[in-house]
């Protein structure tokens, strides 16, 4: 406990000396950045990992072979008590690109083709069941979230396309289409190059590898399809690439004899009971599939895993950045004790000559540094929790949104504010007071009193 006197001495040195509030402002304008700056970005993720999951199954039954059967898949995944519903897919890389568009100025009602990087032709061609996939993913939410000219005709059947839509494109002829023969694509694909309309045709383009005798060949799959309408989910990433076509159409163009009874698949989405441990139930499956059909399964996570390492990434980048700004602000009061040390070196002598131990010097010392850091910390803490909490208030009464609505779908800015980020700032902030106020308080109590007196 340090003696009564560098207490005392203490309180006067930081009243009188107003040069110390600037190391008192520099760790309160870093904790309030450290918290404001984190409970924006973790709001970020935690949308996007929302999102991302509402856009992608819990499991998906992935690497199977190329004949596999949904049929057979379908009764062995029901097996597992954990696992609510079922939907195949069937997935190819393709080469897109719309048919009689032409070059038109944006509008409302236009899907674009290409996107800030140039070509954007190259995509996932994602062959679904509109009403299995719904029971494993958000489907019909990703439709519902667009309206105009871009919403599909019928949500029930989202790839027919209505033959008025198709008609504009091809006067003179008596066309008419299957109630299934569209493409949906994502509203992401809006803003730039190439334009398309609902109706008008969309040639697709890819291959599959088929075996042929003992050897493997590519037979190529054209496909010429009609926009039907768009879809959205919040899963920016995946639609840029993905587009989805009715599975049943896509079997016919790559050859599926529809009356054999096979439903070829190439992966399974997964929904899986809620609270249900996803690394166990993978296992599981894991071994259900082994000895039949093989494949493996994984989660919502590792099928983002390239995505969502990049974003936690960058928050711990962020986290290194600001505890930096910490730093330099824990130098500051670092500055602000050293000059005090010299100016009062005299005063340091003079304690020293009147019994003051070396011990109570230092303490002098480490309790203003301390002090320093910890108002600081406090009001940091205090002003960064409340700018947090009422962001959206204090933007919305300015008049200026701290993001730009035109560029990121937002009505207002995700907050989310952890307790133990807020604990682990309040203790770095506090023990780097500790550091950088030691190194003076150590001089102080090591230094000479006679060369002190002796001091100017």
């Amino acid at each position: 406990m340090p003696p009564a006197f560098s207490w005392f001495l203490a309180v006067r040195y930081l009243t009188t000396r107003w040069v110390n509030l600037i190391g008192t402002v520099g760790i309160a304008l870093a904790v309030w950045a450290m918290i404001v700056v984190i409970a924006v970005f973790s709001g970020f993720i935690g949308d996007t990992e929302e999102g991302v999951h509402e856009a992608t199954p819990d499991l998906l039954l992935t690497e199977l072979p190329q004949d596999a059967d949904y049929t057979v898949l379908a009764p062995l995944l029901a097996t597992d008590p954990d696992v609510v519903a079922t939907a195949p897919r069937l997935t190819l890389p393709a080469l897109i690109s719309p048919r009689g568009g032409g070059r038109r100025p944006p509008r409302s009602d236009l899907i674009g083709m290409r996107d800030e990087a140039g070509s954007n032709n190259i995509v996932l061609l994602v062959g679904i069941d509109t009403s299995a996939e719904d029971e494993t993913t958000g489907f019909t939410e990703w439709l519902a979230r667009v309206g105009g000219e871009l919403h599909v005709a019928d949500e029930s059947d989202p790839f027919r396309v209505p033959f008025q839509k198709v008609r504009r494109f091809q006067r003179g002829t008596n066309m008419l289409l299957g109630d299934r023969e569209g493409i949906l694509l994502s509203t992401i694909r809006l803003k730039y190059g190439d334009n398309i309309r609902v109706g008008q045709e969309v040639n697709i383009v890819s291959a599959r590898l088929v075996q042929d005798g003992d050897e493997f060949v590519f037979r190529p799959i054209k496909m010429d399809l009609h926009f039907a309408g768009a879809y959205a989910t919040d899963h920016r990433f995946l639609d840029r690439s993905m587009c989805l076509v009715d599975i049943e159409l896509m079997r016919n163009y790559m050859g599926e004899d529809p009356f054999d009874g096979r439903e070829l698949v190439t992966d399974v989405a997964i929904k899986v009971r809620d609270g249900a441990d996803l690394s166990v139930v993978t296992d599981r499956i894991d071994k259900i599939v082994e000895n039949e059909t093989g494949g493996k399964a994984i989660t919502w996570k590792e099928q983002n895993a390239i995505y969502l390492g990049a974003v936690d990434q960058e928050r711990i980048l962020m986290k290194v950045v600001l505890f930096a700004v910490l730093a330099v602000a824990g130098f500051l009061i670092f500055a602000t004790l050293h000059m005090m040390v010299v100016q009062k070196t005299k005063d340091i002598g003079i304690l020293t000559s009147m019994g003051a131990t070396p011990g109570g010097i230092g303490a002098l010392f480490v309790v203003s540094g301390m002090a320093i850091g910890s108002v600081g910390c406090a009001a940091g803490l205090i002003s960064g929790y409340l700018s947090a909490f009422f962001l959206n208030d204090i933007t919305q009464l300015l008049g200026v949104p701290l993001f730009p609505p035109e560029l990121y779908a937002l009505n207002e800015v995700p907050i989310n504010l952890e307790l133990m980020w807020m604990v682990q700032v309040a203790g770095g902030a506090l023990v780097l007071s500790l550091l950088v106020t030691w190194l003076p308080a150590r001089r102080a109590a090591r230094m000479d009193p006679i060369k002190a007196l002796m001091h100017e």
